[in-house]
């Protein structure tokens, strides 16, 4: 049987999409009404977003990062949002996390800190991922 974050992780790679959170309508109810082994659909709409974004949340499969947001009152809030981590096949069959931009950014600035030669080439590839 397929968790809320399988069925997720099949929505976004058919729509192509790489992140959601709170506001993602019909991308959340779509997720919803696949899970038919659960009461999803039977929830209030506030309550079935929440249930499926905590279930990312506890899934391995997602990175979880907060973004400001406004409210309606002028002020701004933190939402959670998920980024999809996707996986690349090795070789030998075994399968290996593709790294984030911040991973690659932070190993860019510490070759930099460390005084290592960085090709032109090689920096100007680092920036624009």
């Amino acid at each position: 049987m397929k968790t809320i974050a399988d069925h997720m992780v099949d929505v976004l790679t058919e729509r192509g999409i790489k992140v959601i959170g709170w506001g993602d309508f019909g991308l959340l109810d779509e997720c919803a009404s696949r899970c038919t082994h659960t009461t999803l659909m039977k929830s209030y709409v506030d309550s079935r977003h929440q249930r499926i974004l905590n279930a990312l949340g506890r899934s391995d499969k997602f990175e979880k990062y907060y973004i400001k947001g406004p409210t309606a009152m002028g002020g701004y809030r933190l939402l959670r949002q998920f980024k999809l981590i996707f996986k690349e096949p090795k070789p030998d069959g075994g399968v290996e996390e593709f790294r984030s931009r911040r991973e690659s950014m932070d190993s860019f600035s510490n070759n930099i800190k460390k005084g290592l030669k960085v090709s032109q080439k090689t920096m100007q590839k680092q920036i624009t991922i």
